[in-house]
């Protein structure tokens, strides 16, 4: 089987993040309000950064994530011909104010969308560009980097400034849908 690499955030769910951005600054963001990463959009200063990290430590921003439209019934369908790994980084806070409770968080929230997924192929990391496969779906055109065959960016509001040709200088290819990732592949469009 061909293995298939899937990011989390951004890709299959969109977490309560900005929600919880909203609640400690007392804002009313949206995340069209936003072209890149909205933690530096936001809050700018470090100092900032700490305070809301400190804030929000323990929330889990799993709990009341949103699915992105198709993503569990395409993986299910994909998961007949690829074998899925699901591909994610939990550091969400700097370290000095990090407290691990997002790898349950995330991992608990994985296992109850994705139950026909082996929790053997949770894979937790920030160091993607080592991993190795046919075909890996992100969001982050940084994260599509190591040695991949089809490199997938779902569109997202943080990448949707990036142009088509700076990703077709990389090689990585734009998705808006989970209705596109499973035509292109299920069609053999991809290698």
């Amino acid at each position: 089987m061909k293995k298939l690499l899937v990011d989390v955030d951004d890709v299959i769910c969109v977490s309560s993040f900005l929600d919880e951005l909203n609640k400690f600054w007392n804002t009313n963001y949206k995340l069209d309000d936003f072209s890149s990463f909205i933690i530096d959009d936001v809050m700018g200063s470090n100092e900032n950064k700490l305070k809301f990290y400190s804030a929000i430590k323990n929330t889990n921003i799993y709990k009341n994530a949103i699915i992105i439209d198709g993503a569990i019934e395409t993986l299910k369908t994909l998961s007949e011909t690829y074998e899925i790994f699901i591909v994610s980084d939990c550091r969400v806070f700097p370290v000095e104010n990090y407290n691990g409770i997002f790898y349950k968080y995330k991992f608990d929230f994985l296992i109850k969308v994705l139950p026909f997924i082996n929790p053997k192929n949770f894979i937790f990391t920030g160091a993607k560009h080592l991993l190795v496969a046919d075909v890996m779906i992100d969001d982050n055109p940084n994260n599509l980097t190591g040695n991949i065959k089809t490199k997938l960016m779902m569109t997202a509001y943080h990448n949707k400034t990036i142009s088509n040709a700076k990703l077709q200088k990389l090689g990585i290819t734009r998705v808006n849908s989970w209705k596109d990732i499973e035509h292109m592949l299920t069609s053999n469009k991809v290698d």
